[in-house]
């Protein structure tokens, strides 16, 4: 709480309405709630369905709202004579222009100072991400054993999300990717009924939550054969993963990392087929700051999370990515993913 008002002292206090930010400054989820986050403290406004169990379980104060949930809101910051509320600029439209109505309050966007906040991870938030990624490393491990010629990717991708809550994840991190063939060209692929068959690559892009924090993997296979093309190309991403690697500490600039990775696929002659950005942060969202690319100018922190994900992608042919999710230390990165990344011919 008082990094945020360390970032932003022009705030008395600050409403946070959105789920992911909610859980990160009080470590509870609860919907269609509020929490008004004081310099001293957290107020959290919710309904009959959560108000026992946060009130028994943690240790904010909790105030049951019976009515109108910004009205109980307003009657708070009014108690507490807040002139001056910091917000979320992704709430729904409804409730920013309920925010408007607030008299005698003045609104301040703080989104980039949560953005900020969120993005340099904490050990409590580290350790649940290894979690993470451990149950991702087995789950992984255990679905080799069932893939086999004539299973469709939908099959695969719905036996993985099992095996991640079987091995202890909450649920999946997103909608799991199982690329078959020619489907491993699309980056973002959704898995269909297509069917393995011999000398088929086989991509998957998935990740596990836990406690609502989530990771990021891809692993790429080739089934009973390897062709000299995908040798070829595998070892380019496969370099070009650890060239990224190697590169991220603290103190880099997000787009000289993101340079460094798409340097290496240019000098080998693929730069066309690198048709997205090196990578992005992991933490509540699956997708957060800060991100990888050639846009991006700030400089990477210490306990930053990124992904490291270079891939190639031969329309109509077949797409190789491999991906891990990296810790930023001061003077060098350490991978959370640890399932091998050497070319595995199922």
């Amino acid at each position: 709480m008082n990094n945020l008002f360390n970032l932003n002292s022009d705030i008395d206090a600050a409403i946070i309405l959105t789920d992911n930010n909610r859980l990160y400054f009080s470590g509870y989820h609860a919907d269609d709630s509020a929490l008004i986050v004081f310099k001293d403290r957290n107020v959290l406004v919710t309904d009959k369905r959560y108000f026992s169990e946060a009130v028994k379980n943690n240790s904010f104060e909790t105030v049951l709202n019976e009515s109108d949930l910004f009205e109980t809101v307003h009657n708070i910051l009014k108690k507490n004579k807040v002139i001056n509320l910091g917000f979320e600029n992704n709430i729904l439209f409804n409730q920013y222009r309920k925010l408007t109505d607030f008299k005698n309050i003045k609104l301040f966007d703080i989104s980039v100072d949560i953005e900020n906040l969120r993005a340099i991870k904490k050990s409590n938030e580290i350790d649940l991400m290894q979690k993470a990624n451990e149950i991702c490393d087995l789950s992984l491990k255990n679905l080799l054993t069932l893939i086999k010629e004539g299973v469709t990717e939908k099959e695969l991708a719905f036996r993985l999300d099992n095996l991640m809550r079987l091995n202890g994840a909450d649920k999946e991190g997103f909608e799991t990717i199982v690329a078959f063939g020619k489907n491993s060209a699309v980056p973002h692929h959704k898995s269909d009924n297509t069917e393995l068959n011999f000398g088929d690559i086989i991509l998957i892009d998935f990740g596990a939550s836990l406690c609502g924090y989530k990771c990021d993997m891809t692993r790429t296979f080739a089934y009973k054969n390897v062709s000299d093309k995908v040798a070829e190309i595998y070892n380019i991403v496969y370099n070009a993963n650890i060239e990224g690697i190697n590169f991220a500490s603290a103190g880099v600039a997000a787009c000289d990392l993101h340079n460094k990775v798409f340097d290496y696929i240019d000098k080998k002659g693929y730069k066309n087929y690198f048709t997205h950005s090196t990578g992005h942060g992991v933490g509540l969202e699956i997708h957060e700051a800060p991100f990888v690319n050639f846009k991006n100018k700030n400089i990477l922190s210490e306990n930053n999370v990124v992904t490291i994900e270079p891939g190639i992608y031969i329309d109509g042919l077949f797409g190789i990515r491999i991906e891990d999710m990296i810790l930023i230390g001061k003077n060098s990165s350490r991978s959370f993913t640890g399932f091998d990344k050497k070319l595995l011919v199922l």
